[in-house]
């Protein structure tokens, strides 16, 4: 993809704010990520076919809008230590990589299919004023101490505070990208009070309205998660299940 086309992109879909938006990104880099998706995206099995020819849209314009959101609202700085868990091939967590001042990151997931291509890539790449590493392994099982921690889609909210609350550090975030406002208030209460955290607000991301109904929840972690937090993924998929098949149910 070329600069042009990523341009008029942005142009479109942000018709007030795109300058401002790619201002704050390397598009360059940015551009060069597209185009790794774009050729990857059959042999990694990033998207579905129907989707492929949306990834721009459906996928990297919602990530670098709301990464944009996040550096307005003081979230991100170069020292900034960013985690994005379940990343597949990089979303959203590449795109704090795109920025022109790039914090500091770590994409992790669980499976090798997708982000090894990315890994293989970056490093062919040879961008060494970015500071990016790679993890492969579950959430749930790992420990770090990240300033923020996000995640797109892969775990549904608020099981997803669980999942990474031994990965965000005391007086850090998880700001996980969300669609639609999950109607689970007592499992929300439950979890976030089991694993440490406090609701600090609500991003509302209006312009990305075209895709439906977004929104960043922020969480703040203000103490180290109770004996047995985070469950065994067993026990949380479990009871994913059953809360779904309660919301569906008459």
């Amino acid at each position: 993809m070329s600069y042009k086309e990523l341009e008029d992109a942005f142009k479109l879909n942000f018709p007030t704010t795109w300058e401002d938006i790619l201002e704050e990104f390397d598009l360059e880099i940015l551009s060069e990520y597209l185009r790794f998706l774009e050729t990857k995206n059959v042999e990694g099995g990033f998207f579905s076919k129907n989707d492929g020819n949306n990834i721009l849209i459906r996928h990297v314009l919602e990530s670098a809008f709301s990464i944009y959101v996040l550096a307005g609202n003081g979230f991100i700085s170069r020292e900034t230590k960013i985690l994005d868990v379940g990343t597949g091939p990089g979303l959203p967590g590449f795109l704090f990589i795109c920025l022109k001042e790039s914090p500091i990151v770590t994409l992790m997931d669980s499976q090798r299919r997708k982000l090894s291509l990315l890994e293989e890539w970056w490093k062919q790449l040879k961008t060494h004023s970015k500071n990016l590493q790679f993890i492969y392994k579950r959430a749930e099982e790992a420990k770090g101490n990240f300033d923020l921690v996000v995640m797109r889609a892969s775990i549904p909210y608020p099981f997803s505070a669980e999942i990474v609350t031994r990965l965000v550090k005391i007086g850090g975030f998880f700001c996980p990208f969300l669609a639609k406002e999950q109607q689970w208030q007592k499992v929300e209460s439950e979890i976030l009070s089991e694993c440490g955290y406090t609701i600090q607000g609500k991003i509302e991301l209006d312009e990305l309205s075209f895709l439906g109904s977004r929104h960043i929840k922020v969480l703040k972690k203000l103490s180290q998660a109770k004996h047995g937090y985070p469950r065994d993924w067993k026990i949380i998929s479990r009871e994913i299940k059953e809360k779904t098949w309660e919301k569906l149910s008459p």
